[in-house]
């Protein structure tokens, strides 16, 4: 769980998702770099925030995210990095 503080501190820090070219900001959610499950901690250097679409994407494997925050690696499955020039999600109609 993400306290309050850590939550502003995080969407302070990250403003937006953080998948380069994608400038959502509403709905995000707050992702662990190195899983929770996997022993990952609950702290700033761990956590990023992304939108649903992201989050999603990066679950199911079609983008992998990796770093600690200020370092942070985006890749596609072929494992090229997602840059701002990417299009790293799709237009929506």
């Amino acid at each position: 769980v993400i306290n309050r503080r850590l939550r502003r501190a995080l969407e302070y820090r990250d403003r937006c998702c953080a998948v380069p070219g994608c400038s959502a900001t509403a709905g995000l959610h707050a992702h662990h770099l190195r899983h929770w499950e996997d022993g990952g901690p609950t702290d700033l250097d761990n956590l990023v925030l992304l939108c649903p679409y992201h989050h999603r994407a990066h679950h199911r494997g079609t983008i992998t995210i990796t770093g600690p925050a200020d370092r942070l690696v985006v890749t596609d499955r072929a494992g090229r990095p997602l840059t701002n020039r990417s299009l790293a999600r799709p237009p929506t109609t």
